[in-house]
């Protein structure tokens, strides 16, 4: 059992420093206490109690940490959610992705360009890092520019990616904690 534990605490330690880090940090130390007073409970029966007692002590312990389990899904996954969208709205922000005054022209010279020419053309875009014209292309609608949504989001994420790369640590955030989660749920299943 005692193994168990020390998979999760492993878990805790590998969380980035950083203020979502510490907000799922929180939310997962009570999943890790929560685990250790079942374990605790369940290797050391109280020799006072009846065995009837210590399994209704076993039980009460099984229960909190169901409830600290699903505390720490609700809130991690709220937290992570945030956290992305923050990022999200930086990288848009930071890649200047707002059309200019000549949007309509522009999607009308584009929209007159063969397949081939509106491929490099985009890719002479992302190259030259100019988001008020890629926005004019990508933020209308396909009837306007010509490009359908995925090739819009394909188009986009290309050039987000090469102006303002996204911080790798929302995904990092959100593998440990479901594997912190999933590992407390797999090792304590009739918790």
């Amino acid at each position: 059992m005692a193994h168990r534990l020390n998979a999760i605490r492993a878990l805790l330690a590998r969380l980035p420093a950083g203020t979502a880090a510490n907000q799922i940090r929180s939310n997962l130390n009570d999943v890790e206490k929560a685990s250790a007073e079942l374990v605790h409970i369940r290797m050391n029966p109280s020799e006072m109690k009846s065995q009837i007692a210590n399994a209704m002590d076993v039980t009460a312990a099984a229960d909190r940490l169901r409830s600290a389990i699903a505390s720490a899904k609700k809130n991690c996954d709220s937290i992570i959610e945030k956290y992305r969208a923050d990022e999200a709205s930086a990288q848009t922000q930071a890649a200047r992705l707002i059309p200019n005054e000549f949007a309509a022209e522009t999607r009308s010279v584009f929209r007159s360009l063969s397949a081939d020419e509106k491929n490099r053309l985009l890719g002479d875009l992302i190259a030259a890092q100019d988001g008020p014209t890629l926005a004019a292309l990508l933020d209308a609608p396909p009837m306007l520019s010509g490009l359908s949504s995925e090739q819009s989001a394909q188009y986009r994420q290309s050039y987000l990616d090469a102006v303002a790369p996204r911080d790798t640590e929302a995904a990092s955030l959100a593998e440990i904690a479901a594997a912190t989660i999933q590992t407390a749920e797999q090792y304590f299943p009739r918790a």
